[in-house]
């Protein structure tokens, strides 16, 4: 799965403790120049979002009811200005008043 996908959930994962679901989206290519993938990053973000918010979440995965949701971006290369603004937008309208969360992490080597 890329960002490029913006209909696939990436993989969901949950913590040891048992607390907080994780929907990871994974970059691993280049973020280019001049925003080039901002729009697929938008259009994911938006469908994850819908996924929750809709209630398909909970349809396949009944489980995890009453966890906390997290959004993590892991990235072979750092998003670029353009994309840190994209995503300071989404977390503020998107994810924030939803109560979802945001991380970031770099792909192992």
């Amino acid at each position: 799965m890329t960002i490029r996908d913006a209909g696939s959930v990436d993989l969901l994962s949950i913590d040891a403790s048992g607390e907080v679901l994780t929907l990871s989206l994974v970059a691993e290519e280049p973020w280019g120049t001049a925003g080039a993938l901002v729009p697929a990053l938008t259009a994911k973000l938006t469908s994850y979002v819908r996924f929750v918010r809709s209630g398909q979440l909970l349809q396949q995965y009944p489980d995890v009811a009453g966890k906390s949701v997290v959004f993590c971006l892991h990235y072979a290369d750092p998003p670029g200005p353009a994309e840190e603004a994209a995503i300071r937008q989404a977390v503020t309208t998107q994810l924030g008043p939803h109560g979802i969360g945001w991380a970031q992490r770099p792909i192992p080597d």
